[in-house]
């Protein structure tokens, strides 16, 4: 794992440079691992206790039916009497990792700055389950939103989709789905860092900066 350059040391805060060279080394210390033990050392990485997160008016769960089964939610919502606009929210993980626990600090942070119920999905991943699986938990889970928006102090109006990068790209393919089966209700598309191509070009890779969170061994695996 290369080192950050003093070039790109000079544009980051200390925070945010200690954070990405202490995750180069975490990341590259456990590109070896199997996929459960990778899983394992990400939630401890990114998953801190409930009494540490910023607090949040109302946080519950719930299990909906879905092609392939259940499909559980975590719904976040904002102090305050609605309606309020609702996101589906997708984590990232390169649809093999991540979880709604480490999703749920920018989940809270997400309700608590935009106003909005945020409805993050622990949607279905590789290789245990193959596509189209996760995208079919997604169009699902869109569906009970956008049917439940009332019930969730929510904007039927106002319905929308997001997620980071794996989940950028199935939050894109959902409504891409959603308008080819002639569902309507979304109303916007927020996509964070979303992977929007099946295209490993290795020299994009090489001469991206950012070699500490996303290199092209770690997008080809």
């Amino acid at each position: 794992m290369t080192e950050i350059s003093t070039e790109q040391a000079a544009s980051l805060d200390t925070k945010t440079h200690e954070f990405l060279e202490g995750f180069g080394q975490v990341w590259s210390g456990i590109a070896s691992l199997s996929i459960p033990e990778k899983r394992a050392e990400l939630h401890r990485l990114f998953t801190i206790p409930l009494s540490d997160m910023e607090p949040i008016a109302s946080r519950q769960e719930v299990a909906i039916d879905g092609p392939n089964g259940k499909v559980n939610l975590r719904i976040f919502t904002p102090e305050g009497v609605g309606p309020f606009p609702v996101m589906i929210y997708l984590h990232h993980g390169g649809w093999v990792l991540g979880s709604l626990d480490e999703c749920e600090p920018t989940c809270r942070r997400l309700a608590n700055t935009t106003n909005s119920v945020i409805v993050a999905v622990d949607y279905s991943l590789a290789p245990e389950n193959k596509y189209p699986a996760p995208l079919e938990d997604v169009f699902a889970a869109t569906k009970w939103a956008i049917a439940h928006a009332s019930d969730l102090k929510g904007d039927p109006d106002k319905v929308g989709i997001g997620g980071e990068s794996a989940g950028g790209n199935l939050a894109a393919a959902v409504t891409l789905l959603a308008r080819d089966r002639g569902m309507k209700g979304i109303a916007f598309q927020i996509l964070f860092y979303p992977i929007l191509t099946c295209d490993l070009d290795k020299k994009a890779y090489e001469n991206n900066l950012d070699k500490h969170l996303l290199t092209f061994e770690n997008m080809e695996w």
